[in-house]
């Protein structure tokens, strides 16, 4: 997990993962700082950008629901591997 409160933050440490060798991050949205949905697309791109992401949506630990809506704004973006789900079967 590369992910962080602080958008500047979770970019760096996504850098320095891939520049360690790491074949994939998986990117959460802030946690406990709650943002628009445009916020956690821009989040989750600025990790995006440096290699393959998997996105993980935990709301029961970030405070905040990454919405399908969300989702298919990014699922096209070329580092975008999946989505891991704790939501429930439902999704």
């Amino acid at each position: 997990n590369t992910g962080g409160m602080c958008t500047a933050e979770a970019a760096v440490a996504t850098r320095k993962g891939f520049a360690a060798g790491m074949d994939c991050s998986l990117l959460i949205n802030p946690y406990y700082g709650k943002t628009s949905a445009k916020g956690i697309v821009m989040h989750l791109e600025s990790g995006l950008k440096y290699g393959p992401g998997i996105i993980y949506n935990v709301p029961g630990r970030t405070g905040q629901d990454i919405k399908p809506e969300i989702i298919m704004e990014i699922k096209d973006h070329e580092h975008f591997v999946g989505v891991k789900e704790c939501m429930g079967h439902e999704r």
